[in-house]
């Protein structure tokens, strides 16, 4: 079963992926949408008939392709958080390690919040550091030191 960390990680190199993946079909994308309107503009010398001719036998296209990878890179950018997320799941109840369904012990006075199954303990918040420019608390008036 994967940990906090783990899957924190997991997801991180997960999105960089996705990431990686939408900017190069973006890249493709709008290559193969500038390379269609330079041949209208310079090839052809007509942009409107650009759209219509095909460049030869067995070529596709640059338009009808560049355009759907851009548009799923985009997506895939936008979304790739959730991606993320969709695909590694952080387990819903239960301990984080070994995934035994329970729920802390309040009635364990040493460790109210280990896993009875595994023994993982989650790591405690600390505190904020207090910041050396606040003054020490003032003395109340009338207490004896």
């Amino acid at each position: 079963m994967l940990e906090n960390r783990t899957i924190h990680a997991a997801r991180a190199l997960l999105v960089w992926g996705i990431r990686a993946g939408a900017l190069v079909l973006i890249a493709l994308g709008l290559f193969l949408i500038g390379a269609r309107l330079m041949y209208g503009v310079l090839g052809v010398g007509d942009l409107p008939s650009a759209w219509n001719a095909w460049q030869g036998i067995g070529e596709d296209h640059g338009f009808f392709r560049g355009v759907p990878m851009t548009l799923v890179g985009v997506t895939l950018a936008l979304l790739s958080k959730r991606l993320a997320r969709w695909v590694i799941v952080a387990p819903e109840s239960g301990c984080p390690r070994c995934a035994y369904p329970t729920a802390p012990d309040p009635a364990a006075t040493d460790r109210p919040d280990h896993c009875s199954e595994c023994g993982y303990q989650p790591p405690t918040p600390t505190t904020p550091p207090v910041s050396p420019a606040s003054p020490p608390p003032s003395p109340t008036p009338g207490a004896t030191p």
